[in-house]
């Protein structure tokens, strides 16, 4: 894979640029990470598992101006969200764009589902994301020169199956967040988008 993506990109594609990744430590995230920094970017990782991510940060390619970082942080909380993203803010002045893949999956019968789970699935998706999305949508988060937003969401918030009621529900919430974020981010010549992913 490595191979195919250097073999279509500039090797320097995203020199210079620092990039966000919520939900960094594992799976699509780390795999990104990986593959950002093979084209020279450098990454500011979020996670909940503060080994994995250092795992993940020691893996990344480091040329020369090519720094990798990362917080340890619940995303579940709204106040954490937005107070980590301020934080972020100000420890690296130029930041290029987020992916925001974090987030929980349940496959689980709808009379079987608890207050636990709806948390569990809600928090990071609702209120983790909204209170990200106060901070970086304030203004002077982003540069002049625009950037990009990427919001994962799933096929399933359009075509689901039974057992995925709060997962599908989680994912239209993303989608929907898309829109409106996409309205004020494109005053910042930024550029908006949600990924709808298979689950696996």
């Amino acid at each position: 894979m490595s191979a195919i993506i250097n073999n279509t990109f500039k090797n320097n594609l995203f020199s210079g640029k620092t990039f966000i990744i919520a939900g960094g430590s594992s799976g699509i995230g780390s795999a990104l990470a990986k593959h950002i920094s093979e084209l020279n970017g450098s990454l500011v990782l979020i996670g909940r598992d503060k080994k994995r991510l250092e795992n993940v940060c020691d893996s990344l390619d480091k040329k020369t101006n090519q720094y990798h970082y990362f917080y340890d942080c619940d995303l579940g909380s709204f106040k954490k969200a937005y107070d980590l993203f301020l934080n972020i803010k100000k420890n690296h002045s130029k930041l290029d764009g987020l992916v925001w893949l974090a987030g929980s999956e349940l496959i689980k019968q709808t009379t079987l589902i608890n207050s636990e789970d709806i948390e569990k699935i809600f928090n990071v998706t609702v209120n983790g994301l909204m209170g990200s999305a106060k901070a970086f949508c304030s203004k002077n988060y982003w540069p002049d020169t625009g950037g990009s937003v990427v919001l994962a969401s799933s096929v399933s918030s359009i075509r689901s199956s039974p057992g995925m009621l709060l997962y599908s529900a989680a994912k239209s919430v993303m989608s929907g967040a898309t829109k409106s974020l996409s309205l004020e981010l494109s005053k910042k010549k930024f550029w908006n988008t949600s990924r709808q992913k298979y689950l696996i």
